[in-house]
């Protein structure tokens, strides 16, 4: 932008004739003013085009770090539902697990209970076939007892 001034200012001046008469340098002096406007006409349309395109930058830049930090945040976003998956995961196997244990548990339990039960379902029913064969003897005793003392000789009836 600089230089473009320079440039203008340069022009201008080697373009006044210094020997004129006054006339020709009143004409000279308005052509110089012509051109210096032009000169600042023109700088500021440079100065203009360099302010938008330090804009345009700014805004290419903060779109590009806008995108940037969109991706990083998909990324953790993605890594962080990931490992809510793989503990989820984790805990659902770990549940799984400990249900399997319990009900193994529980079945060698019930288990357990139904041989205990089934034994004491076999010893009351020995106890009972013992007690009845016990009361059968008993009687099968008393019947020979009073039958040998009936059979005795010389008994009286």
């Amino acid at each position: 932008m600089k230089k473009v001034l320079i440039a203008a200012i340069l022009a201008a001046f080697s373009s006044v004739n210094v020997f004129a008469d006054e006339n020709q340098q009143s004409a000279s002096h308005d052509r110089y003013a012509d051109k210096v406007r032009l000169a600042q006409q023109e700088a500021a349309k440079m100065k203009s085009a360099e302010v938008m395109a330090a804009r345009v930058r700014a805004a290419q830049i903060r779109a590009a770090q806008m995108e940037a930090a969109e991706r990083m945040a998909a990324r953790v976003r993605a890594a962080q539902m990931e490992a809510a998956e793989r503990m989820a995961a984790r805990v659902r196997t770990a549940q799984m697990e400990a249900a399997e244990r319990m009900a193994a548990r529980v079945r060698a339990a019930q288990q357990e209970a139904a041989k205990m039960k089934a034994a004491e379902v076999r010893a009351a029913q020995v106890r009972a076939a013992q007690m009845k064969a016990a009361e059968i003897k008993a009687a099968n005793v008393k019947t020979e007892q009073a039958e040998a003392k009936i059979n005795k000789p010389g008994s009286v009836e």
